[in-house]
């Protein structure tokens, strides 16, 4: 199936670039830029995957500018895309994995921009490819998908209060940290581990060998934090907001008694906010869409829900992310604290 011929290369030029850049930001951990430099030189080569970008790019170019007619555009290179995945995994023992768990990571996206969160085809689709398959994690692009999918996985579970698709184990642990993105690869891992305990449907009440044993990876990890994750504080610098501004050197580096628990979690939603609301990167924004569908019900002020409501409507309509779930959730609070979210 050829749709190559159909678009002007300059359009495809922009709504690569476009496309990517938005891409590249939504999985901006990865060091080597994968998704940003690898991929499209991949895609040169690649028709499964240069369909992919054009897909997603395209229909971000329709959420962001407006235009209907690249909603069609998306629209055609999705279904070749689709045709031609279905076409290569009819012998799946021999497809080139990078590129086609790059592909779907790319369609994921392209789903979520052109319906919802909620519609998760794609995600399955890159669930079962890694499920299948034992990943060894190094600083190759089939790692840069792996947790390209895993902080997806983790974003719909926290929005959707649920376990992962995935299920992680000390067997696919990634290495010891030695840069920033090993540290952030590692709490990501951590934060599933947790989530598939506490989340999942059928788990049973925490032991506390279990809460301790957790507590005890959070405890060892947090201290080992190089001084480049450090958080700075400048109040009053920008426009006054109920948050406070909370800022990092690096876009990526921002993921007791039952009154005092509550003031405890309200205070870490609170620094959440912050961080995100401090950033003006894509990528902090887009993976703080879970975090924030998951922690502020814990903020009792009015004002700062309403604050954070705006804002992520502002980031949708920057991004394409539907973000109106998450915006909407933060009416004013209730008497009721949500303890059931534990």
């Amino acid at each position: 199936m050829r749709t190559e011929r159909r678009i002007p290369a300059h359009v495809k030029s922009n709504m690569v670039f476009s496309g990517l850049s938005v891409n590249a930001e939504a999985t901006g951990t990865q060091s080597k830029r994968h998704f940003k430099d690898v991929v499209p030189v991949k895609a040169r080569h690649n028709p499964l995957l240069l369909s992919a970008i054009l897909a997603f790019a395209a229909a971000n170019q329709h959420r962001t500018l407006g235009e209907d007619g690249y909603l069609e555009i998306a629209e055609l290179y999705h279904y070749d895309s689709v045709w031609r995945l279905i076409s290569i995994t009819e012998n799946i023992d021999n497809i080139p994995l990078s590129e086609t768990l790059a592909t779907i990571c790319l369609l994921r996206y392209y789903e979520i921009i052109t319906q919802n969160v909620s519609s998760q085809k794609h995600l399955q689709g890159c669930y079962s490819l890694l499920a299948s398959r034992q990943i060894h994690l190094t600083a190759d692009l089939v790692s840069a998908g792996y947790w390209n999918y895993l902080r997806e996985d983790i974003t719909v579970a926290l929005i959707e209060q649920r376990g992962l698709m995935i299920t992680l184990s000390n067997q696919n642990a990634p290495p010891e940290p030695t840069e920033d993105t090993d540290c952030a690869n590692y709490i990501t891992f951590l934060l599933g581990k947790i989530i598939n305990r506490c989340l999942s449907v059928d788990s049973h009440a925490l032991s506390l060998i279990e809460w301790e044993t957790m507590k005890a990876e959070l405890d060892k990890w947090k201290p080992s934090l190089p001084s480049s994750f450090n958080t700075i504080q400048t109040p009053g610098l920008t426009k006054q907001g109920s948050f406070p501004s909370i800022w990092t050197l690096r876009s990526w580096h921002g993921i007791e008694d039952m009154e005092g628990l509550r003031r405890k979690l309200e205070y870490h939603a609170t620094e959440i906010c912050a961080l995100a609301l401090s950033s003006d990167s894509a990528s902090v924004w887009v993976n703080a869409f879970g975090p924030i569908a998951f922690c502020c019900p814990w903020i009792r002020d009015t004002q700062k829900r309403v604050e954070m409501a705006e804002e992520l409507e502002k980031w949708g309509k920057m991004t394409g992310w539907p973000v109106s779930i998450i915006a909407n959730s933060l009416s004013p609070p209730s008497n009721t604290t949500p303890m059931t979210a534990f």
